[in-house]
């Protein structure tokens, strides 16, 4: 397990415990930088480096711009030994056959690059929003690699020979998504300070639709403690959004 998770976080109180719990059993270590939370998270991420001892490093960055979020990016993998690092958000979780999917390639050898699909949860956690979605990298070789750009807009790229690493290393996407909770209720004070949309109350952003596409595949197996819990996050997040949606997309 030559992996070590990287996670950004602010204000990610309801999904942060899934997202680690996700992928801890299949990383060696999760470096966590919390930029300026107000809310539990960084009691809940203290809580878990007690629970699984020398498997989490916690650091408290205070608030930060667009452009020190990249710095700190940086600072992650310029902190990194193992042969490899993830990319997981705050919102972020993961499957075990998806974890286990993107373990499996980087044993056999084969990939510098993983990217994977993901479903952007609408409403609740059983439904994602019909626009299709894209794919983003999650996994990379811990070689000649530098983020660049500020946030929204950063990228990981070659030193050698300063383009995107995706178009100069082999790439491999995985069969499996990951669950991404951007759009449902994340905080009790709301999401992250750069994100737009509506997105930044817990509401979902006016370019998507109301009523999501149903999940076919099983939920992640973190979900399975708490799914009442999380179905009412996301029925709060549609409550909260409705009016707001109906000034964006209805003339008036």
């Amino acid at each position: 397990m030559s992996i070590t998770a990287h996670c950004l976080v602010k204000n990610e109180e309801n999904f942060i415990a899934y997202a680690i719990r996700s992928v801890i059993a299949f990383v060696e270590v999760i470096l966590i930088f919390d930029t300026g939370s107000t809310d539990r998270t960084p009691e809940i991420i203290s809580g878990l480096a007690k629970e699984f001892p020398g498997k989490i490093i916690f650091e408290e960055k205070g608030e930060c711009d667009k452009k020190r979020h990249t710095v700190l990016r940086q600072e992650m993998v310029d902190r990194t030994d193992t042969e490899w690092f993830m990319i997981l958000d705050g919102d972020e979780v993961w499957t075990e056959r998806g974890m286990g999917e993107a373990v499996g390639l980087i044993g056999e050898g084969n990939a510098e690059v993983i990217q994977s699909y993901f479903f952007e949860c609408v409403g609740d956690i059983f439904h994602t929003h019909y626009m299709p979605g894209y794919k983003t990298i999650r996994f990379a070789k811990n070689d000649d690699v530098a983020w660049q750009g500020d946030y929204s807009n950063d990228d990981l790229y070659s030193k050698k020979l300063a383009k995107p690493i995706i178009e100069v290393k082999k790439t491999v996407i995985l069969k499996n998504k990951f669950w991404h909770a951007t759009h449902l209720i994340r905080s009790s004070v709301g999401g992250d300070s750069f994100s737009s949309g509506g997105i930044r109350s817990g509401k979902l952003a006016p370019t998507y639709f109301l009523i999501g596409r149903k999940i076919a595949e099983p939920i992640p197996e973190v979900f399975e403690m708490d799914k009442d819990k999380l179905a009412m996050s996301g029925l709060r997040s549609f409550i909260n959004f409705f009016p707001f949606a109906i000034k964006k997309l209805l003339p008036l």
